[in-house]
């Protein structure tokens, strides 16, 4: 076989394989004044406003001159002044129990935290990196001395010569190769070192000082999901959040001293909500810069009062923020790709490269644009992961192969038949799965079991449609909140009514029958009664603030579950989330959603696509295959993976959001049937349309039944007839 280059990649949001566009685009720009005088064009002019000297001085530095000596160094101060204002007038104070600060003169301070001297001054964006020991630079320690404090050198002087190392994410931008040299959990002294320095702690008692640190910039960028505490498996931890030795050096500051300070040295607002359970101040500083500490000492002994204020409202969890799980580089990616490079791809002399990283929306439209041949696209990759709308929409399906060309049939009823029949268009196997999701239920237990000790009210309630909308009924009537939201109302009915044994579509429409109706009123009677979520918006998010304690959503979405709740009134929980199976309608088929995307093979000639099957044949293995989807919250996508590999894996598991989510997922493929939706040219439509509708029928009826408009039995089916009018059929 010839050298052979793949494009290829997949995400635990979505990935994909493109394009060049950005290289043209760079090239363009660095080529263009030989391009324009090619083309015999200006991308600029020069306009004449009229004449004036030569030394026009048209920004006058009020330090004079810059080649003097005398005005550099007038400058510099004035910059240093300036820093420590900074400082003064943008720390700010997130909490102060009980009058922790100020601090009093001559207060003695044991300082803690690898932070404290090696802190993070300045981000590495741009301009020269300040580091500890640089000219004009003052530590903290320092900073603190010159407004009396006592420090205790001892501590401070271990903490010199300890081994933690803040941990960066550098990455080479000219081959967007990606390279972790260290992580938060590595960025701090363990307990016992800090308990060698115990005897010190009682002449310096008045006050701890604990730094935290966390540095981020366009050189040195962050890594938004971080090893576990022990060092294990990626994505588990927000680099954010605590890690362990820093939890562990908190509880050993709290439990001996009776005043706990904290700065966040970050440029990012951590994750503050643990951090709140041990301090009794907490000040967000920033980079400080060269003299920055100056001001931080200010403050603490309250020279000046810290007057910034954070504008934003961030979450509990950064990892519950779509924005930072999907971010750019951060992105779960399909990890194993230097494996079969340096395997299977080096025997074959095949290489498989990922060209572009994205949600499955843009990935659409890049395909078809390549697909298109529209001007400036890239050519159409080798594979690409693909629903079945994007297969429908190309202008040849013949562009793709047919996987029983390369496929026996033998080894495609080996995959979850269902997973294999979705990808199946225009008689041919178009698509081949590689990772699935499906609705599974989310519970916040921490909540639920609290009512269900005071209602009677049990997991087995959850198990099945009506039980759960009943609970629902009584939830709202004893606390006045929402029980239950559906991230898809769409989905509950298409896949609700075809389990009851009846169709759910209608030629291009829905169907309205008597399996359409028992949906309706369990749903809708909670619905009015105040007992589900009939907001926009995903599941995920009343669950963050408790206004929800159950949810069914994609299995994909767990990433975005929080385990701290907060509250209205802006007090916080810690709480834990829990998966179970999607519940079903009594008496009817145990049916459940299955989605994700698959993979594609573009046709080319018979040694490219040889190369693409073998790298598909070796992801769906069914060991690698287990592999592949445990790092990303996905299921497998053969019965062998499921039957002999996945409880083998789920047992390595730590993070216990994913242990319970794996641990439904077996339940699940065990007792349910796996559905798709039907390919049809208005699913979006009728589904976008039923979404909206469904909700401002039932939030009018709740209006209606608290104005006393009717009674509920009334309302359920004045609702739905009015559904029914204005949908359409």
């Amino acid at each position: 076989m010839k050298n052979t280059k793949l494009w290829s990649g997949l995400t635990s949001v979505f990935a994909v394989l493109l394009v060049i566009a950005m290289l043209g685009n760079t090239l363009a720009a660095a080529n263009a004044s030989y391009i324009n005088s090619a083309l015999g064009i200006n991308t600029a002019r020069i306009v004449e406003t009229g004449t004036a000297p030569d030394d026009t001085t048209y920004y006058k530095s009020q330090f004079g001159a810059f080649d003097d000596a005398e005005a550099q160094a007038k400058a510099i101060a004035a910059a240093l002044e300036q820093n420590v204002n900074e400082m003064r007038e943008g720390a700010a104070l997130l909490l102060n129990k009980d009058g922790a600060l100020p601090l009093s003169s001559e207060t003695r301070i044991s300082v803690f935290g690898h932070g404290a001297v090696d802190p993070a001054y300045q981000g590495a964006s741009a301009g020269t990196k300040v580091k500890n020991g640089d000219l004009n630079s003052i530590d903290l320690k320092t900073a603190l001395e010159a407004q009396g404090f006592k420090v205790n050198e001892a501590l401070w002087s271990g903490l010199q010569k300890g081994t933690a190392a803040r941990g960066e994410l550098k990455q080479s931008f000219g081959g967007m190769a990606i390279a972790v040299t260290g992580s938060a959990a590595g960025s701090e002294e363990n307990k016992a070192f800090y308990e060698q320095y115990v005897d010190s702690f009682q002449k310096y008692s008045d006050a701890a000082v604990v730094v935290f640190t966390r540095e981020g910039a366009e050189g040195t960028d962050l890594t938004m999901q971080d090893v576990d505490d022990e060092g294990g498996v990626s994505g588990s931890i927000s680099s954010l959040a605590l890690h362990k030795n820093e939890r562990d050096l908190l509880e050993l500051v709290r439990a001996n001293f009776d005043k706990v300070i904290v700065l966040l040295n970050s440029p990012y607002q951590m994750e503050v909500h643990e951090i709140e359970d041990y301090a009794d101040a907490i000040l967000f500083i920033g980079y400080p810069g060269h003299q920055g500490f100056t001001g931080v000492a200010e403050i603490l002994k309250g020279v000046v009062n810290p007057s910034g204020k954070i504008v934003d409202t961030y979450a509990t969890s950064s990892l519950s923020a779509p924005a930072v799980v999907n971010s750019g580089t951060q992105t779960p990616k399909f990890s194993n790709v230097d494996e079969i490079n340096s395997t299977i791809g080096a025997e074959q002399n095949i290489r498989v490269e990922v060209e572009l990283v994205s949600n499955s929306g843009s990935i659409h439209k890049s395909v078809l644009a390549a697909a298109n041949s529209d001007p400036g696209a890239p050519s159409l990759p080798d594979m690409f992961v693909s629903y079945p709308k994007t297969v429908l929409a190309l202008p040849d399906q013949d562009m793709i192969v047919d996987y029983r060309d390369y496929f026996s049939q033998e080894e495609l009823e080996t995959f979850i038949p269902a997973f294999v029949e979705e990808g199946q268009i225009g008689g041919r196997q178009a698509i081949l799965p590689l990772a699935k999701s499906t609705e599974v239920l989310f519970v916040n237990r921490t909540l639920f079991d609290r009512w269900a000790a005071q209602s009677g009210a049990s997991y087995d309630d959850l198990t099945t449609w009506e039980r759960l909308y009943a609970l629902a009924e009584r939830y709202a009537a004893d606390t006045g909140k929402n029980f239950f939201v559906h991230d898809y109302h769409f989905n509950y009915f298409q896949v609700g009514v075809t389990s009851l044994g009846e169709t759910f579509f209608r030629d291009d429409g829905v169907d309205f029958g008597p399996a359409f109706e028992r949906a309706w009123e369990p749903y809708a009677r909670a619905a009015l009664q105040g007992g589900m979520w009939l907001h926009d918006g995903y599941a995920t998010e009343p669950l963050r603030t408790g206004d929800t304690i159950v949810s069914v959503a994609s299995s994909a979405s767990v990433l975005y579950y929080a385990n701290t709740v907060t509250y209205p009134d802006n007090t916080s929980e810690r709480v834990t989330i829990e998966s179970m199976p999607c519940p079903a309608f009594e008496g009817g088929e145990k049916l459940v959603l299955q989605r994700g995307v698959g993979m594609c093979t573009r046709r080319s000639t018979p040694e490219r696509e040889r190369a693409c099957i073998t790298f598909l044949k070796w992801l769906t293995e069914p060991k690698k295959n287990v592999e592949f989807v445990t790092s990303l919250g996905y299921m497998p996508v053969t019965q062998e993976a499921f039957d002999q590999y996945l409880p083998a894996a789920v047992e390595k598991l730590s993070n216990p959001m994913y242990i319970s989510l794996y641990e439904t997922y077996l339940k699940t493929q065990e007792a349910y049937t796996f559905y798709y939706a039907p390919q049809l040219e208005n699913y979006l439509e009728l589904e976008t349309r039923f979404e909206n509708l469904a909700r401002l029928k039932l939030l009018a009826g709740r209006t209606q039944y608290l104005e006393g408009a009717g009674t509920l039995d009334e309302l359920v089916w004045d609702t739905l007839d009015s559904f029914k009018l204005d949908y359409g059929t």
